[in-house]
């Protein structure tokens, strides 16, 4: 099974929207990866899948605000608690190749411009905008009929419960 990471660049839905062949209520994650560029019809390459996942229980040792390992009273036991760790379960599309030219990157750019928070380095700011691209491009074509409304940007808080 493949497990989100903090690193992609994804979109998911806010809510389980679809249900898998085990009969199991999935949100929808789309993971966009880059799949290059030419400079000479200057347009740039993405790849974008979309997946069903599920939160899942995991058990995982528990700190203390510290930041240390909290152990039972005989001090070598460690205290676990579970946590619900997002896994995707079911593949829903193929990788799509999507091409977006320079120009419709730097109008988009311009028009999320005020969208963008201050202080973020030109890679942050990048990886924003082309999560923001294709959370427009989910809202505007509702791929899979799930409402415009349901598709947000995936962040690292998604990943564990």
């Amino acid at each position: 099974m493949i497990q989100p990471r903090i690193t992609d660049a994804a979109l998911m839905t806010d809510t389980t929207v679809i249900k898998t062949f085990n009969n199991e209520d999935a949100f929808m994650y789309a993971r966009i990866e880059p799949a290059g560029e030419d400079l000479h019809k200057k347009t740039r390459a993405y790849v974008v899948r979309t997946d069903l996942a599920i939160y899942k229980p995991f058990q995982l040792a528990k700190l203390d605000a510290n930041g240390d390992q909290v152990f039972e009273s005989d001090g070598t036991t460690p205290v676990m608690e579970t946590k619900q760790v997002l896994t995707v379960v079911e593949q829903k599309q193929d990788w799509s190749p999507q091409v977006i030219t320079y120009s419709e990157i730097d109008a988009f750019s311009t028009a999320v411009a005020s969208k963008i928070p201050a202080g973020l380095t030109k890679t942050e700011r990048e990886l924003l905008e082309l999560k923001l691209v294709f959370l427009a491009e989910r809202k505007k074509n509702k791929p899979y009929g799930v409402a415009a409304s349901k598709w947000r940007l995936s962040n690292e808080n998604d990943l564990i419960k």
